[in-house]
């Protein structure tokens, strides 16, 4: 019974492929709030700079 079960969780590709999925959704998600953080941190030096010309010409 054990090795019949065993067999067809072998032979079955639905868990890789569920694996698989799950494995490029966490592979987006990082890639995602990386990139976020990137623009961010951008935007922040952009908006600093900004702000300090702005301070300067008051």
């Amino acid at each position: 019974m054990l090795m019949s079960l065993l067999r067809k969780i072998r032979k079955s590709s639905r868990g890789a492929t569920l694996i698989e999925y799950g494995l490029l959704a966490a592979l987006i998600a990082v890639m995602c709030i990386l990139g976020i953080r990137s623009v961010g941190n951008s935007a922040n030096i952009a908006f600093s700079k900004a702000a300090g010309a702005l301070d300067g010409a008051v």
